[in-house]
């Protein structure tokens, strides 16, 4: 599937649920790769904290399951932990260690977030409150 906008995606909806009960039934963190431009391969990854990450494709249709796509999972696993060919047609492409100091402005997003979050804090919370009272809007999104 070609990059895109998440908005209207089919199974978009099976990815969520599958996140959200990775959260309330395992603890786990299951990140939604349509919510980056450089997780290109699989639907979600889910840590538990325990296990190793798991990239998964969420399928709504277990009859399209496709075995290519799960080659291209396996491979990229296999890339990043073992040091092997990333997945496509170039055998040769590798992953690096460039040794390069990684440059961040982290300091500015905390210091960002500190001052949002009681705005973000209010804002939730009265969104919660308005899904709660009207579960229809939900819908709608």
């Amino acid at each position: 599937m070609k990059a895109g906008l998440m908005h209207g995606k089919a199974g978009l909806q099976a990815e969520r649920e599958h996140a959200e009960r990775a959260f309330k039934e395992d603890g786990a963190f299951a990140f939604l790769h349509d919510l980056t431009n450089c997780l290109r391969i699989g639907d979600i990854t889910v840590w538990d904290g325990v296990h190793p990450s798991r990239t998964e494709e969420i399928k709504t249709n277990l009859n399209n399951a496709k075995s290519a796509q799960l080659g291209r999972i396996n491979q990229a696993r296999a890339a990043v932990l073992d040091g092997g060919p990333l997945p496509g047609d170039n055998a040769s492409e590798l992953l690096y260690d460039l040794n390069l100091p990684l440059r961040t402005h982290l300091d500015v997003l905390r210091d960002a977030l500190e001052r949002a979050a009681p705005v973000l804090t209010v804002g939730l919370q009265r969104a919660f409150a308005l899904a709660d009272a009207r579960p229809d809007l939900l819908r709608s999104c």
